[in-house]
């Protein structure tokens, strides 16, 4: 499983244009990863990639089959996930937050983007 994350990482054109340091930083981290685990960017903030290098890199996993994108909707309150995936919930929905006991409408500033490894 790993060694399938590895191997499509370090093929990456993106990955290979990276310094030394990130790319060694991003291996170890994703190497922690296991089947069934969710991998999102605010994971891999102290590597100082950007949003785009972090991305590009997921999205060509995700065309391998490695990993599953999934938009998860979050709380404007409480700024933790409700549970729900964009294919249990529509956007303009209303959704109840019972953290603060308030009710919100599900829009794009609700939504994070994570990737569940399938490997």
């Amino acid at each position: 499983m790993q060694n399938l994350l590895t191997t499509n990482v370090e093929k990456n054109k993106n990955f290979q244009n990276l310094d030394q340091h990130k790319k060694i930083s991003f291996l170890k981290r994703i190497n922690t990863y296991k089947k069934n685990d969710f991998i999102q960017y605010s994971n891999f903030y102290e590597i100082d990639l950007s949003t785009n290098e972090f991305y590009t890199i997921m999205l060509d996993l995700e065309e391998n089959h490695l990993v599953e994108k999934i938009f998860e909707i979050y709380s404007p309150y409480s700024h933790h996930s409700t549970g729900y995936t964009l294919d249990e919930i529509n956007i303009k929905d209303e959704i109840y937050c019972e953290e603060t006991d308030e009710t919100f409408t599900v829009n794009p500033d609700n939504i994070k983007v994570k990737f569940k490894v399938i490997v």
